[in-house]
């Protein structure tokens, strides 16, 4: 019980920590010179692209990615629920909650990709190369362009590895919750003594 209260504990600064980041990181991303700009191509859909394919398959991939779905997190961490806690409301929660993290993480790299194309003197869409390597490029430079830069970046370093941990718990939840599911039903069908595979 004291492994769990203190998982509880760390998540409770752990969760709100990278919105303190990216709030901090947006706000001075919207102050810079060129900022509307990326925002006006983050914000305007380019209905050409609704054909493509690749663009279907990058929006699936960055579904079951950030919704960790298929890994069994969330029925894991679910059954820790009381029988009749509203699931619907928690699920909808979820949603709402990543999809304004996926959100707030876009305002801030083309805030940022917009000051960087008016400093080159080009357009947002040839600012910086596309793909998952663009978040590379950008957060660093907004990391740069904040007031006690060394202090901003150090939190935004510590952020990522917070968010890497809390990851982490997620999935090793996810995977010892499903095997000491399968090892106490396998013990109430005495196919297993469980004494003997805790203790040999």
């Amino acid at each position: 019980m004291t492994l769990i209260y203190f998982r509880l504990q760390v998540v409770y600064f752990t969760a709100p920590f990278p919105y303190v980041i990216l709030f901090a990181l947006a706000i001075r991303g919207l102050t810079l010179p060129g900022a509307m700009n990326g925002m006006a191509f983050y914000l305007t859909p380019d209905f050409t692209k609704i054909l493509d394919a690749n663009v279907w398959l990058d929006a699936g991939t960055q579904v079951f990615y950030s919704f960790a779905i298929c890994f069994g997190c969330q029925m894991a961490l679910g059954s820790y629920n009381k029988y009749n806690r509203d699931f619907v409301r928690d699920g909808m929660f979820i949603c709402g909650v990543n999809c304004f993290s996926s959100l707030l993480g876009g305002v801030v790299i083309f805030t940022v990709l917009g000051y960087m194309a008016h400093e080159m003197g080009v357009g947002v869409e040839d600012a910086a190369a596309s793909g998952p390597g663009l978040a590379f490029v950008v957060y660093p430079k907004a990391v740069s362009l904040m007031p006690y830069a060394p202090f901003w970046a150090f939190c935004f370093f510590f952020m990522l590895v917070l968010v890497g941990i809390d990851s982490q718990f997620v999935g090793v939840e996810g995977k010892s919750n499903n095997l000491t599911k399968i090892i106490q039903v396998l013990a109430m069908l005495s196919l297993v003594n469980f004494q003997e595979l805790l203790w040999p």
